[in-house]
């Protein structure tokens, strides 16, 4: 007979994260998405939940450069269109300004606007003109 078992989660002193946070299923397939990328290929840059403003602006789970620059949004849930469609519309808005031109891994004679990669059990229907979206359920079936 197998024994039941139940996963543990530990926390440094210092952490920021509440032990009953709903929020750590996501932070742990941050992790997990981020164990696959490094098992693929060499990741550089990588930063988890960069900030690119106050609130309202472009809010990454992760930013690597992964091939080449890559922006990923981790959908544990699975939302509306109209969500999913403004969140695309936030990273228009941060293409329309020009800011990720003047990124610091950015090189100088190549502009390079990160793509997005949404990591989602479902495929959602989202529309851009500007930007490169690859969705996927895993960086393993990629």
């Amino acid at each position: 007979m197998q024994q039941p078992h139940s996963p543990y989660v530990y926390f440094t002193v210092d952490c920021n994260i509440k032990p009953d946070s709903t929020k750590i299923p996501h932070f742990l397939e941050l992790v997990d998405t981020v164990i696959e990328m490094k098992a693929h290929r060499e990741t550089k840059n990588l930063m988890i939940g960069p900030k690119y403003g106050d609130k309202g602006t472009i809010e990454p789970d992760i930013f690597a450069i992964w091939f080449n620059p890559i922006f990923i949004e981790v959908q544990r849930n699975v939302y509306t269109k109209e969500v999913m469609q403004k969140k695309i519309n936030l990273y228009e808005g941060y293409y329309d300004t020009g800011d990720w031109k003047v990124e610091p891994w950015q090189k100088p004679d190549k502009k390079i606007l990160p793509s997005i990669l949404i990591i989602t059990p479902t495929r959602n229907v989202v529309k851009s003109t500007k930007l490169e979206i690859y969705q996927s359920p895993s960086i393993a079936d990629l």
